[in-house]
């Protein structure tokens, strides 16, 4: 199962790791006064969070000093241990809490900054393809258009139209949002680019101000899953002041673009 690899969740995997180191001591320090019914209580526990923590890693971490744990993890494995067994209990315990444990916090430590590297990496990757994508749209959507579109599903048509010529990878009104009571779709969206994309027609004087509310209304919803969002606005003559139309969404909102294109 993939899964998000946040700084919150690895935090979480360490503490499984500390509970488990806890565990070890603590059947090591009580191991001449605990029954066999207690001991075998601690050692399951020791054995659930090992394999807690072996299923909530995600698939691509690597393993290896975790099998190096199951193979010090022996005792848990024998219930009815006697006193003379204590010398091998302890010589795994240390193995346990010295080697293995640290191994694995590394491990942890090195996978998120691998992530981290990764994600800017794609970052970077995407900002290139967003502005890609919104000057490609800017220089060629109005030649695609030769009548006046009447609604919103013409001008994304177009668009769509657009991306296959391009060659741009979108899906189209596949996603729902779930935002306050409601559900936003956006047109097109890119899973692995972490984009959305919105075309609005604004064919008359009232659509100026309710287009603007609709983008403001939209962004937050959509910026709850995507990095990157471009508002493509189809114009009829009405929107006058261009750069102020776009700027001011754009000033309060990093990786958010508005283009107008004037038909």
């Amino acid at each position: 199962m993939t899964r998000d690899f946040t700084e919150i969740y690895v935090n979480a995997l360490f503490d499984l790791l500390e509970r488990f180191v806890e565990g070890v001591y603590d059947v090591v320090s009580s191991f001449y006064e605990s029954s066999k019914i207690e001991r075998a209580v601690k050692l399951e526990r020791l054995n659930w969070l090992k394999d807690m923590f072996a299923d909530l890693v995600p698939s691509d971490f690597d393993k290896s000093n975790l099998g190096k744990v199951n193979q010090h993890l022996y005792f848990v494995e024998y219930f009815g241990f006697e006193k003379r067994d204590f010398e091998m209990l302890k010589s795994n315990a240390d193995d346990l809490v010295k080697q293995d444990i640290p191994r694995l916090k590394d491990d942890l430590k090195n996978f998120l900054r691998y992530r981290s590297k990764k994600e800017e990496g794609k970052i970077k990757s995407s900002a290139s393809y967003f502005s890609q994508v919104a000057e490609d749209v800017q220089e060629n959507l109005r030649s695609l258009i030769r009548k006046q579109p009447i609604n919103e599903r013409e001008v994304q048509d177009h668009l769509e139209d657009l991306f296959r010529i391009k060659g741009y990878d979108f899906e189209r009104e596949k996603v729902s949002i779930p935002y306050s009571t409601k559900s936003y779709i956006p047109d097109f969206t890119s899973e692995s680019l972490s984009m959305a994309i919105d075309a609005k027609l604004c064919d008359s004087p009232d659509d100026e101000k309710s287009t603007i509310d609709e983008i403001n209304a939209d962004i937050p919803a959509y910026k709850q899953k995507y990095h990157y969002l471009l508002f493509i606005v189809y114009d009829i003559a009405v929107i006058r002041r261009l750069q102020d139309y776009a700027l001011g969404i754009e000033r309060n909102n990093p990786n958010v673009k508005v283009l107008i294109i004037k038909h």
